[in-house]
């Protein structure tokens, strides 16, 4: 009779105010879920005897990481100690000892509503107090900040998977590989893999011809399943309840576990790969005639970012992602007003990253209106079962590929429907029971171009000033500034010739519209009406106004 070896995850808190970082919230559980670990925050805690801060302390202490996002929320205060929820989480991690990782957010780039931002004058003085419990956490901690749901996620696993090479967690719990005699198993790789690969396990054994194998994990058997159809529960002597693999001559042997195949194979976490010497399952064995290898299995993922959530028409774009899980392309769907785009394969790179520019050329085309994105990931099973007949722009039909004899074909006509229907269609046959794809979803609205000046007051000759404006165009976006005055008098010896200035400015980031300004050396100018006229280089749109220079 073996010891039972169990195959926990390692627990992580994720710590933040709530309803001003639900997307980057949601962005780290599905991360950390995927990367199979067990995921504690406030969305999962329910309905319990104990106040919420006591719920919260308790799950932190049951914790091994504790990830903690600020924004810029201070979040709600213990009327006690007067602190934060989160602060307090903070100071109880520190107490039990946990691994703590911090992210805060970039307070110059990121995009934030007025709504979530805590100002020093309120009641409370929150936005005072948020600032220095974030100066504590730089000064005790490095931190790493972000802009978006998808950079948080990159930095968090990259932070995540350092954490673990170097604080041996997973060694925590009674969960370790096991090594019998004469007989051995590995899983070639890091150990980790996505549902949808193909394992390669190797071993030796010397004194005999045949091998079997088999697995247990989250929701299986805890005496063993088949490692081919975890449907099979093993049974002692029964070799058919068993992967049975040759032994080659030389005493190796190589088995190739392709989990695409495997139907039952979809929680994601830590497994336990058993090879035995005689066809016993975990409750039968004996330490000699058995060795284990231990894996992580992680769930497809996928997210994307449009640069842009409102692009001014003729202007480019992009929508970057990461897509999990070794797919060689995703898959990019678009729904508007004058235009489709179904199922664009799209090139994912060996960091899992991929990306798609809306060129100039093509948001010309696209109406003014709201377009809807969906980018599908062919999941596990590695291929697209929502499928076009030709992908592109041209085709009008989608359907669902059929998985076997009995399976429907549905087939849909998008361009009969509007673009939000046909984006709600697309979504819910992708969510059908049988469907193994994956998607995640974006908007983005195409406006006219257009630029504007801030109103200039009357300057005087010799002053210098700056012209500023707002605009929808692209952040380095070039600017053509024309500052000049006609003189169309007869009489005037300079009658038809132009005087003043010209130049040319970039586009940059400002929180609602994005800005631009340029400098005028006013020592130049004399007394007059001077036109001043703003051209876009990308897109040709064009605006101007008059400015007045008065004597002193």
């Amino acid at each position: 009779m073996v010891d039972n070896i169990s195959n926990p995850k390692i627990p992580v808190f994720v710590s933040s105010t709530y309803t001003d970082l639900i997307p980057y919230r949601d962005e780290v559980s599905k991360l950390l879920n995927s990367m199979g670990f067990e995921v504690h925050g406030m969305e999962n805690f329910g309905s319990r005897t104990e106040s919420p801060l006591h719920t919260c302390l308790n799950e932190v202490r049951l914790c091994k990481i504790f990830i903690g996002l600020l924004g810029m929320k201070y979040g709600s205060i213990d009327k006690s100690s007067e602190k934060s929820f989160i602060e307090i989480e903070y100071e109880t991690a520190k107490e039990n000892s946990l691994e703590i990782l911090f992210y805060l957010i970039n307070e110059d780039e990121a995009l934030v509503f007025p709504k979530f931002v805590d100002i020093c004058s309120d009641n409370n003085n929150k936005g005072a107090r948020l600032k220095e419990f974030k100066d504590l956490i730089k000064d005790r901690h490095t931190v790493s900040f972000f802009k978006t749901p998808t950079e948080l996620r990159i930095e968090v696993e990259r932070d995540v998977k350092r954490l673990l090479l170097i604080r041996d967690l997973r060694l925590v719990s009674t969960s370790r590989p096991h090594a019998g005699d004469n007989l051995t198993v590995f899983a070639a790789g890091d150990q980790s893999y996505y549902i949808g690969e193909k394992i390669r396990l190797i071993g030796t054994y010397r004194p005999g011809s045949r091998i079997y194998l088999f697995l247990t994990g989250p929701h299986l058997n805890p005496f063993g399943v088949k490692l081919d159809n975890l449907a099979i529960n093993t049974i002692s002597d029964n070799k058919g309840t068993f992967t049975e693999v040759r032994v080659e001559p030389d005493n190796t042997w190589t088995y190739e576990w392709d989990t695409s195949k495997v139907i039952d194979l979809r929680e994601s976490g830590t497994y336990t790969i058993f090879a035995v010497t005689d066809p016993k399952n975990k409750e039968d064995l004996s330490p000699e005639n058995y060795s284990t290898t231990l894996i992580t299995i992680k769930n497809p993922f996928i997210s994307a970012t449009m640069s842009r959530s409102i692009v001014a028409r003729g202007d480019e774009c992009f929508i970057t992602g990461i897509a999990e899980g070794n797919p060689n392309s995703v898959y990019l769907w678009i729904f508007g007003a004058n235009y489709r785009m179904l199922q664009n394969p799209i090139n994912v790179n060996a960091d899992a990253s991929f990306s798609f520019k809306f060129t100039r050329d093509l948001t010309k085309k696209l109406e003014p209106g709201q377009y809807f994105v969906v980018v599908q990931h062919p999941g596990k099973n590695g291929r697209a079962d929502i499928r076009t007949s030709k992908p592109g722009e041209s085709t009008d039909i989608f359907f669902k590929q059929p998985t076997d004899a009995s399976s429907a074909v549905t087939i849909t006509k998008p361009a009969q429907m509007t673009p939000g229907d046909a984006a709600e269609k697309l979504l819910e046959m992708l969510n059908l029971p049988d469907v193994d794809d994956i998607y995640t979803k974006a908007a983005f609205l195409i406006e006219e171009p257009d630029i504007n000046i801030d109103p200039i007051k009357p300057k005087v000759i010799g002053e210098s000033f700056t012209i500023t404006g707002f605009t929808n165009l692209n952040v380095d976006d070039e600017l053509l500034i024309e500052f000049k005055q006609n003189f169309p008098s007869e009489g005037d010896p300079r009658s038809g010739k132009s005087f003043g200035l010209s130049g040319v400015c970039r586009v940059i980031r400002g929180e609602a519209e994005n800005k631009w300004s340029f400098d005028v050396d006013g020592s130049t100018l004399v007394k007059g009406y001077y036109i001043l006229k703003v051209t876009s280089l990308e897109t040709g749109t064009k605006t101007q106004t008059i400015i007045e220079i008065k004597e002193n």
